[in-house]
């Protein structure tokens, strides 16, 4: 179904009633502040007649933290849909009048019971104390959701006040309807006091149910015991964005293993009420706008400053083209380059000039050359300088992206040539970088040279590269019918010098993809200073693994990017207006995406049977017959092999007989490839190829269809259990034999005792468990 709608909410529909009161009139009424407090309907009348009798100054305006987000989204022009429950009374005609005048469409049905309020006591420091009778709001029940509201709607926005009494259950029925049509489950858990009533219920809903997930720093440390990065970061373990408001002093979001800074805007403010709500509403209105969750932060952090400047949450008092033209300007895109070899001059830019910059770490490699690259902002920096003068171990890093940064570069996308350790990639492949090893040594990598007043910093690595500029780099390389790799790793080493054969076969053995000198340095540095940074690798030889090539010179990198250096400039030039926000080219689905990452791994050594002294003494048989008997054993092999497989450059399958079979004929129909049969002699029909190789006493042969393989193929080829190695290296001989690529092999086992990787040095080797020293 087709989502016309932004965001749909259930919530208490509360008139608010706003009243500027000392710290002495919380005490009067016992009520602990910045908190929310429950009161029953004859404590809620007692408060407001005290109120009224001391002619203390009220404001009135329709509330509910679910509907404050809303009216916000509706002001900016987003599609919003209140659920909710009034009384048939003058005030709840008066809530839903009011919603309906701000452009929120109700779906808001009536009860015999009062309508809901919200007393909200506002202290000369501008925090809010709140007593809440909810009245008719507690009658909200399953039948008042309509579920094709739910199905058109982008995203399902829910209150944590409403998790306790008679709308728990609403709740349920609303997160089990919004799963079913794939709309995202958004929750404020609101209050300190109702996470410590309800801890654990509210814990499974964030674990299980949450995609979004808002609190504020005091809900936070209540409901994960940590402090603001390691809460956020606790809390994005489940949900796909995570968000900690920090007040005046901004908000951090969790998103794709990232913790962003959202920066406050200056305010003065004068009420907090409705401000979480109104961050909400501009955070989730950009989010459905396919916005980068950046920029739709910004736009929430900005909303949230004007409305604390005002008693009462009157977004209608602002002006919308106002605040999107700041955004606008606050989210403008600047791109820095850094060059690599064969990159140094680029003519591309225009309205370019040179600009000299120092930093607290020096000077630069180059001058900072700026411009415009298809009226995007760009800054080009050269790695080793404009004529290649600096050698890897003494380019200034910490200088380099600290003046990008210092430049305003809200991304970085870098530039390198590198060898290619997979046969697979060849000369002039482009590779998308997305692992890197640190294999250098006498590089400065932090900008930290101590930890001032304990403030200790440690930056995530898990994924080093960002994935959105990596999604651009690979849908222009598909647009522009470049050859390219979406995943590789890169193992960066010291330099100056070349790899020795023992360790360009190491770095083979690690299943690293690529060599060079100097993006590992790079990408830590931007991801401590929190700039976004991509590296596209282009290959221009072999190292010195490849038996059947001279080992890489200077010169022979120099000449590959030199003819390919074209190809780079296209890419880049093409690739750079993606990243501008005003074009949402990496919409975000809709859908709900838990991180991989996040999943517990599961044991599939344990679904692994071990027979000893079988079939003779000494020998620990290793039994497949136990995780083939697991439907979700094998099922994790199938999926980890297409993980690992499903973008490489395979088009065939080759299984060994006879274990080799079952694997690798579901891996080739879950890949949608062909699988072809290596069997022992004498069991296929047609004419054959054979390759023989040497047993511990005597020979033994492999055999494949003459007509299996063709010329250039690049072929994967799978058995369950590596042990000395001597079968799959007859097979990958084969596969050459007819002129084939050995583009990988894969085992579920390997048995590192028995030395079977050393046989296969030549090839890309990939397990998923290992029976080591047992």
């Amino acid at each position: 179904m087709q989502k016309t709608n932004d965001v749909i909410g259930l919530g208490n529909a509360l008139v608010d009633f706003l009243v500027e009161v000392d710290e002495n009139k919380l005490l009067e009424f016992n009520l602990k502040k910045g908190e929310m407090h429950l009161v029953e309907e004859e404590k809620a009348k007692e408060i407001l007649e005290i109120i009224q009798q001391q002619e203390l100054k009220i404001e009135t305006a329709s509330g509910g933290s679910s509907a404050n987000t809303l009216r916000a989204i509706a002001f900016l022009g987003g599609k919003a849909i209140l659920c909710g429950k009034v009384g048939e009374d003058k005030h709840g005609e008066i809530y839903v009048q009011q919603l309906e005048n701000h452009g929120v469409s109700t779906k808001i049905n009536k009860h015999y019971k009062t309508t809901g309020h919200c007393v909200s006591f506002i202290t000369p420091d501008s925090q809010r104390t709140m007593s809440t009778y909810l009245g008719a709001a507690l009658e909200l029940y399953k039948e008042d959701i309509l579920e094709e509201d739910i199905a058109k709607s982008k995203v399902l926005h829910l209150e944590g006040y409403q998790i306790e009494g008679p709308t728990k259950e609403t709740i349920l029925h609303a997160i089990e309807l919004a799963k079913k049509h794939n709309t995202l489950v958004s929750i404020d858990l609101a209050d300190p006091g109702l996470i410590r009533r309800n801890k654990e219920f509210l814990k499974e809903l964030v674990m299980h149910h949450a995609d979004i997930v808002f609190v504020n720093e005091i809900e936070a440390k209540e409901f994960t015991g940590l402090e603001n990065e390691d809460a956020v970061r606790e809390l994005g373990k489940h949900a796909k964005i995570a968000i900690v408001k920090l007040g005046e002093e901004g908000s951090l979001v969790f998103q794709n293993n990232k913790i962003i800074k959202i920066n406050p805007f200056p305010a003065k403010a004068i009420d907090t009420t409705g401000a979480g709500d109104t961050f909400a509403a501009g955070l989730l209105y950009g989010y459905c706008q396919g916005w980068p969750i950046e920029k739709a932060g910004n736009l929430g952090s900005l909303m949230a400053s004007k409305i604390v400047e005002q008693v009462g949450v009157k977004v209608n008092q602002l002006n919308v083209q106002e605040l999107k033209k700041q955004i606008e300007e606050k989210t403008m895109i600047k791109i820095g380059i850094i060059g690599g070899s064969g990159l140094d001059n680029p003519n591309i830019l225009k309205d370019s000039q040179d600009l000299e910059v120092n930093t607290p770490y020096g000077k630069p490699s180059s001058l900072l050359k700026v411009g415009k690259i298809n009226d995007v902002d760009v800054v080009l920096l050269a790695r080793h300088g404009r004529k290649h003068t600096i050698p890897p171990t003494q380019v200034n890093f910490r200088a380099n992206i600290h003046a990008l940064k210092e430049a305003g570069c809200t991304h970085i996308l870098a530039t390198t040539a590198c060898g290619s350790l997979k046969k697979e990639i060849g000369r002039g492949d482009f590779v998308i970088l997305n692992q890197f090893i640190d294999f250098t040594r006498h590089r400065k990598v932090t900008f930290h040279e101590e930890f001032p007043n304990g403030d200790i910093k440690h930056t995530p690595m898990a994924e080093p590269f960002d994935k959105t500029l990596r999604e651009i780099f690979i849908k222009t390389c598909e647009e522009l019918g470049l050859k390219h790799h979406k995943n590789g790793t890169v193992v960066t080493i010291e330099g100056p010098r070349f790899s020795t054969k023992a360790e360009s076969h190491m770095f083979r053995s690690w299943n690293a993809d690529v060599i060079n000198m100097s993006i590992a340095p790079e990408a830590t540095l931007a991801n401590e200073i929190g700039i976004p940074y991509a590296a596209v690798a282009m290959s221009t030889d072999y190292d010195c693994w490849k038996e059947d090539e001279v080992a890489v010179t200077w010169e022979d990198v120099l000449k590959v990017f030199k003819e390919n250096v074209e190809k780079v400039t296209n890419l880049l030039a093409k690739a750079i207006p993606k990243i501008n926000n005003k074009d949402k080219v990496v919409l975000e689905k809709v859908e709900i995406e838990k991180e991989e990452d996040n999943k517990t791994e599961f044991d599939l050594k344990s679904t692994i049977r071990t027979i000893p002294h079988w079939p003779k003494q000494g020998i620990m048989f290793r039994d497949i017959t136990t995780l083939l008997q697991n439907p979700e054993a094998f099922n994790y092999c199938i999926q980890k092999f297409k993980e690992q497989y499903q973008n490489k450059n395979i088009n065939k399958i080759v299984g060994i007989e006879s274990r080799g079979f079952i694997f690798g004929s579901v891996l080739a129909k879950e890949l949608g490839l062909p699988f072809v049969l290596m069997r022992k002699p004498g069991k296929l029909p047609a004419e054959t190829v054979a390759q023989e190789y040497q047993l511990e006493y005597g020979t033994d042969k492999v055999e494949i269809h003459k007509d299996a393989i063709d010329d250039g193929d690049n072929v994967l080829i799978v058995d369950d259990l590596l042990a000395t190695g001597g079968t799959m290296q007859a097979a990958c001989q084969l596969v050459e034999k007819l002129n084939g690529n050995v583009a990988g092999v894969a085992f579920v086992i390997d048995l590192p005792d028995l030395k079977g990787r050393e046989k296969l040095l030549s090839y890309d080797v990939f397990n998923l468990v290992e029976f080591e020293g047992e």
